[in-house]
């Protein structure tokens, strides 16, 4: 537990404009105490705490800084389990909680990302757009780049990529970020030699770089495949190069939730659109890849599902579903010669590239894999 009596005394002290002499003359103690107090040294003692709650108005507890403490408690309480909460209760529970902390930075960008992506309507989004732009004002630098990826992502999930290129020309480029300065620091130390910590700190960020290198050559081949140009043999090259990275690629949100296993189970999923007609029980290999990562994850997350009601992008029903049922679903959709309006990077790799599951279905082990998810 964090006792904050020292920040607490200096606080109220200076918002009060007294000075230690004074506060130290009314407590019978000498300022040399006071100043010790304040800078953490050491703590008055229990005999005195009354009195020093006393002079200032307050309860111990608020003198300790308890109230805090249990503050943050209920909200830790809540971020372990909102992502087994349905869309209403994630609705219902955050708005309760933002009444009671407005100013809480982390609960505000979770509240925004539940907005747009639990419970998406257009008129979530715009309060989500609402909340990160106040968020922005008075956030710590540690979630600033979260807050405007996410501002980015609603841009373009309403059409205003306008919006979304004044953010990207507002965004350090990649050579100044944090992955990068620490490579160029660490490169440095070479000749000494890293401690097990730096070490750490470099497998921490090879994962998510695995992953956008990933996500970008898929991207490159897509657009590729999609002018009628198709794979040629450097293409092929760098794909099994990154074929290669596949055990590394990890996401930058963390070990729990949707981003963490689709970083694993979408490029798995597209190996197996990949290797369908050149390599089938390869691309079965990654069929069971995908269903075992799902079937190992949190089995107390569930996923957004997006059903399509209409033509444009904004008529979608969102299901929140078990991480198997996401799964199979996207098994279902890719096993489709003509895939259905597609709703995540798994399947839109399948209907860009005319790619399908097709020549393995009817694979003993692709049924038993996909038997597994139901």
């Amino acid at each position: 537990m964090n006792i904050t009596i020292s920040e607490n005394i200096k606080r109220l002290r200076r918002a009060r404009d007294v000075t230690q002499e004074s506060f130290a003359a009314a407590l019978g103690v000498t300022p040399q105490s006071v100043s010790k107090w304040e800078l953490g040294l050491c703590y008055p003692d229990i005999e005195l705490i009354p009195l020093i709650a006393n002079y200032f108005g307050i309860s111990t507890d608020d003198l300790f800084g308890m109230d805090a403490i249990r503050d943050e408690a209920r909200i830790d309480e809540f971020f372990a389990a909102w992502q087994s909460l349905s869309p209403d209760e994630l609705l219902t529970r955050h708005r309760e909680l933002r009444r009671e902390f407005p100013n809480h930075a982390l609960l505000a960008l979770n509240y925004a990302s539940v907005l747009y992506q639990r419970c998406y309507t257009p008129e979530n989004c715009r309060e989500a757009i609402t909340v990160i732009e106040k968020l922005l004002e008075y956030c710590p630098a540690s979630l600033r780049g979260g807050a405007l990826f996410m501002l980015i992502e609603i841009y373009e999930k309403l059409g205003e990529h306008d919006n979304t290129l004044k953010i990207l020309s507002e965004l350090p480029p990649m050579h100044s970020s944090r992955e990068v300065t620490t490579v160029r620091l660490l490169s440095g130390k070479l000749d000494t030699g890293l401690s097990d910590e730096e070490v750490a700190e470099l497998r921490m960020h090879f994962g998510p770089f695995a992953l956008q290198l990933f996500h970008m050559f898929q991207l490159l081949l897509s657009e590729k495949q999609r002018r009628g140009q198709g794979a040629d043999e450097e293409y092929l090259r760098i794909l099994t190069l990154l074929e290669q990275l596949y055990p590394y690629l990890d996401s930058p949100f963390g070990t729990v939730g949707y981003g963490s296993l689709m970083s694993r189970v979408e490029p798995a999923l597209n190996y197996a659109a990949y290797y369908a007609e050149s390599d089938p029980e390869r691309a079965v290999d990654y069929i069971e890849k995908a269903v075992d990562l799902t079937l190992n994850g949190d089995t107390n997350i569930t996923y957004p599902l997006l059903e399509y009601t209409g033509d444009g992008d904004q008529d979608v029903i969102v299901h929140d579903v078990s991480a198997a049922n996401y799964v199979a679903d996207q098994i279902a959709k890719m096993s489709k010669s003509n895939p259905q309006r597609v709703s995540t990077a798994a399947d839109t790799y399948a209907a860009v590239n005319g790619a399908s599951l097709d020549t393995i279905r009817e694979n003993p082990r692709f049924v038993a894999a996909v038997a597994k998810l139901k």
